[in-house]
């Protein structure tokens, strides 16, 4: 599977778990995505705020740190 392939589904399945009221799975996934790939930090906030999270709940998909 591509790097964008993986993206795409990562980005899916947060969308999901946002539009299902099941807001922390979502958090869970785009956590798991940032730590694979950095380069979508951007594309995840947008998909929380796009779903109305709130900005200071956002840092709950931020993972606590990420290695190469």
């Amino acid at each position: 599977m591509s790097d964008k392939t993986n993206t795409t589904a990562y980005m899916g399945l947060a969308a999901m778990h946002f539009k299902t009221n099941r807001t922390e799975n979502g958090f869970d996934v785009l956590k798991q995505a940032i730590s694979a790939d950095t380069r979508i930090t951007h594309d995840c906030l947008a998909l929380m705020e796009m779903h109305g999270i709130e900005e200071d709940r956002m840092f709950r998909a931020l993972p606590d740190r990420v290695e190469p």
